[in-house]
């Protein structure tokens, strides 16, 4: 895959698809190596002091809510959001664009009358789409 350098300010730099982000697994931050003339990229987690449950969504900051959208696929997002408490479902929707927030309540509700079986399915297919689109 070619890669053009662009101009960041006084650097240069390269954009990397979110596809290929998500597949590396890199979120934050990545540790840079020169090793025969080619640069490696190392993913780093991010460390927390503290176990966050899905529950604390409703209490995070909207800018952390909205980090976390950007990693996720809608699909993943509308089946973590069937049968959520309301505030985390509320958080979700409001740090989501209007006509984005209303698509994911059509999906949520589509979501709520499938199985268990249906509903793996549904998300996988979604992301395999998503993943093809990014590629193109």
């Amino acid at each position: 895959m070619r890669i053009p350098i662009v101009q960041i300010g006084n650097s240069k730099g390269i954009r990397i698809p979110r596809a290929i982000l998500r597949q590396c697994s890199i979120v934050d931050e990545v540790d840079l190596e020169v090793t025969e003339d080619k640069l490696v990229l190392t993913p780093l987690r991010r460390r927390r002091s503290e176990r966050v449950g899905f529950d604390d969504v409703a209490d995070m900051t909207d800018k952390e809510v909205q980090s976390i959208l950007r990693d996720m696929y809608p699909a993943e997002v509308a089946v973590a959001l069937v049968g959520a408490p309301e505030g985390v479902r509320d958080k979700v929707l409001k740090n989501m664009s209007e006509g984005a927030a209303k698509a994911m309540r059509g999906k949520i509700a589509a979501y709520q009358r499938m199985s268990a079986k249906q509903l793996l399915i549904e998300m996988n297919r979604s992301r395999v789409a998503a993943l093809w689109h990014a590629q193109q």
